[in-house]
């Protein structure tokens, strides 16, 4: 009876560390995700703002908070990674409304990664009020 326990309490460590290290890479997918979508939802802001832009002069991010000011040569037309690398001249608004359903693609995989999170999480505290239930009939019971 008390191997049986002790089978039991190692296997929901195992099963407990599994589900930790499922929950941390999930953790980390979201931040990623969570960052893109930071991304694409600012480059939707300053496309929808381009043509405000006074005499088509912009600070343009060459990345570690270093921005140059630059000239938009043309307004109606965006440069835009269409997958796989590939980069394809679309007009303004077909740029933002493609912008637009990758933020919703990404909102819903970010949403689907924090039901995952949830899951992990409420799997853990089972495993936990298991593991606790059998180290009381241990216990009691030397």
């Amino acid at each position: 009876m008390a191997q049986d326990r002790d089978e039991n309490l190692n296997r929901i460590a195992y099963e407990a560390q599994n589900y930790q290290q499922q929950g941390q890479f999930m953790q980390q997918q979201l931040g990623s995700i969570q960052m893109t979508i930071n991304e694409v939802g600012t480059s939707i802001a300053t496309l929808k703002n381009i043509d405000k832009a006074k005499d088509n002069e912009v600070l343009l991010p060459l990345g570690a908070g270093a921005h140059v000011s630059a000239r938009l040569a043309d307004t109606q037309n965006v440069l835009l990674n269409i997958g796989s690398d590939v980069i394809a001249q679309k007009p303004l608004a077909e740029a933002i409304t493609i912008l637009e359903e990758r933020m919703k693609r990404l909102e819903s995989m970010r949403d689907k990664l924090q039901e995952g999170i949830l899951e992990v999480s409420k799997r853990l505290d089972q495993l936990d009020t298991e593991a606790n239930q059998l180290l009381e009939k241990k216990g009691g019971k030397q």
